[in-house]
């Protein structure tokens, strides 16, 4: 992993739960030079205002080099919009490769980015920059905050590996754009080493006993879990217990209760139970107070035959845990209103 700065540790978490060795490979070697420049904008008193201040100082990167492919990286879909269109007012025709589209068009955009010559710019959320291999001559990183959460330096650093086609050039260029307010603070973040620590128990991370339920119910499903004591056997072999973590008695209670509380597991005479809730978000790899916030929704839904109306089926999708502490745009909350 190029993004890993700790894989002597996961080397040796593998070698604790197999008690076989194992080796790490290291090597610095990449086909491509990879050149980063760090690039400022100016932050205005307006929301709007800034990204308008963003796409316009990533314009201005694509213009000087029209010679060249370009994958222009936005962290909302906000600021794709506003990059395609102030790309074509500028006469560069793009797309915008973002979860909205099926499968089959995201594919389409992918091979003719990769194949067609004349297609010189595809902006992509961060989600093109894992797994797929669509390198440009030169990338550009639209920002690092994602609504007013700082985008993980994992992502940055996916997103600079796009750049540079092995096949074609000796060097790949990125132009990561920062606020000027706080230009110096976020290009420290960014080139500084980030530990992967796991989350399992994070005391930092806002509703962190979710993350840990996420994962007891699936564990509850397939038979791993089914005592408060197969918890603590089950966490002696997490990352997080290998790294220190403790996983405090109460902690786990607040844990299990929640998970009861949302109709996702039931304590079947002190053996625990998956319920359809639990099974759900365990096959589907959800979260549980998700799954257990949409059955309440469209059980309300259908007693009170509202399935036909757009609005109340558009609030049962949108009125779930995982949205609780989003956060919308000024353009946004105008649409909603």
């Amino acid at each position: 992993s190029a993004t890993l700065p700790n894989v002597d540790e996961v080397g040796q978490w593998v070698s604790a739960l197999n008690g076989m060795p194992t080796y790490v490979i290291e090597s610095s070697y990449r086909p491509v030079q990879l050149k980063i420049h760090w690039s400022p904008y100016a932050v205005a008193q307006w929301y709007d205002e800034t990204e308008e201040s963003k796409v316009a100082s990533a314009l201005e990167k694509v213009l000087q080099h029209p010679e060249d492919k370009f994958l222009v990286f936005v962290h909302t879909k906000n600021t794709g919009n506003k990059m395609v269109q102030a790309l074509a007012e500028a006469g560069v025709p793009a797309e915008f490769h973002n979860a909205n589209l099926d499968t089959r068009k995201r594919k389409e955009l992918e091979g003719r980015f990769r194949n067609d010559k004349s297609f010189r710019v595809l902006v992509a959320t961060s989600t093109l920059a894992w797994g797929v291999n669509v390198p440009a001559r030169r990338v550009v990183i639209v920002g690092v905050h994602r609504g007013l959460q700082e985008v993980e330096k994992y992502d940055i650093d996916q997103e600079c590996g796009r750049a540079g086609r092995p096949q074609y050039d000796k060097e790949g260029d990125v132009y990561i754009l920062l606020p000027n307010r706080e230009f110096a603070q976020h290009k420290q973040r960014l080139e500084k080493p980030i530990r992967i620590v796991s989350q399992m128990v994070d005391p930092t991370k806002h509703g962190n006993h979710k993350t840990l339920g996420f994962h007891l119910v699936s564990e509850i499903h397939h038979g791993n879990v089914q005592t408060r004591e197969h918890v603590d056997e089950w966490f002696s072999d997490t990352l997080a217990s290998f790294q220190s973590q403790e996983l405090g008695q109460d902690f786990v209670g607040k844990v299990l209760s929640s998970l009861e509380a949302a109709g996702a597991i039931i304590d079947a005479g002190g053996v625990y139970e998956a319920t359809p809730v639990g099974r759900v978000a365990s096959m589907f790899y959800y979260s549980p107070y998700d799954v257990a916030d949409l059955r309440r929704n469209f059980t309300s839904l259908f007693r009170n035959s509202k399935q036909g109306d757009d609005h109340s089926l558009s609030w049962c999708l949108a009125n779930i845990d995982g949205h609780a502490t989003a956060i919308c745009s000024k353009a946004e909350a105008e649409e909603v209103s």
